[in-house]
C-alpha cells in the first residue's frame, strides 16, 4: 500500500538520483535547494553531527520527504537533534559524522563526501547510537 510521504512513489528526481547513485557506485546523492542547503538524500533522511558536535538534520519546510526512520529517530534518540534551515556543503564537509537514516536500511555513515573523508571516515559514535534507536523493539 501507499506510505505517505514514503520514496516509495516513483518520483522522477528521485529516480534520476538513484539511476545515477547505481551508475557511478555511490550508496547516496544528496539534494541541495537553490540556496546550497541540505534538503535531504535520495535514500534517506540525513543526521549531520557537526564539527562543534551538534545534530543537526535539515528542517522538513526545506522540502524533504517525511521520513520513517527520521520520526523514529526524533521519538527516540537520547540526544537533541536540531531542526536546521541552513545546512551548507561547509557544514557537511567539516562534520564529524553524517548518518543516512533509512527504515528498511537502517542507520548508515556517510564516510565519504565528495571524494573526502567525514570524520574518521567510520562509523562514528552517533551513527552507533542511532542505528541501536532504529532496531526493531517493544514500543
Amino acid at each position: 500500500g501507499a506510505h505517505p510521504g514514503a520514496k516509495l512513489d516513483p518520483v522522477p528526481e528521485f529516480e534520476r538520483a538513484r539511476a545515477l547513485c547505481r551508475g557511478k557506485g555511490l550508496d547516496e546523492l544528496l539534494f541541495f535547494d537553490q540556496r546550497g542547503c541540505l534538503v535531504e538524500g535520495a535514500r534517506s533522511s540525513l543526521v549531520v553531527v557537526s564539527a562543534e558536535g551538534s545534530l543537526r538534520t535539515p528542517a522538513p519546510e526545506l522540502g524533504g520527504v517525511a521520513s520513517i526512520a527520521l520520526a523514529r529517530i526524533l521519538a527516540r534518540s537520547p540526544l537533541p537533534i536540531l531542526s536546521d534551515k541552513a545546512l551548507r556543503r561547509e557544514t557537511l564537509t567539516e562534520a564529524r559524522e553524517i548518518i543516512a537514516l533509512n527504515a528498511a536500511r537502517g542507520a548508515r555513515p556517510i564516510c565519504e563526501l565528495d571524494g573526502a573523508p567525514v570524520g574518521e571516515a567510520e562509523a562514528g559514535p552517533i551513527a552507533r547510537i542511532l542505528r541501536e534507536c532504529l532496531e526493531d523493539r517493544a514500543e
